[in-house]
């Protein structure tokens, strides 16, 4: 199991270009690689997310809108610090 750490956005946005580059520098997709040998990756497309909190009845609700180029995807999560109820 690897745990891939968070990097920042502007080095991230390098892989758009090259995003074989990830095959190299991310240890998640080095170990992938080992397994499947992989030669290169392909950007297919992106999306843009807007995500909203709201505070309802001792819950926090998370309202997801993401968009991509084929629609809109809507999500909604409820968070608690008391799952067993």
């Amino acid at each position: 199991e690897v745990e891939e750490t968070v990097g920042d956005a502007a080095n991230a946005r390098k892989f758009l270009d090259a995003p074989s580059d990830m095959l190299k520098e991310s240890p998640l997709l080095v170990q992938l690689n080992g397994k499947l040998g992989l030669k290169d990756l392909v950007c297919m497309g992106g999306f843009r997310n807007r995500r909203q909190e709201y505070a309802w009845e001792g819950f926090t609700l998370e309202l997801d809108e993401t968009y991509f180029e084929h629609g809109t995807l809507y999500e909604i999560e409820v968070e608690t610090d008391r799952p067993e109820e």
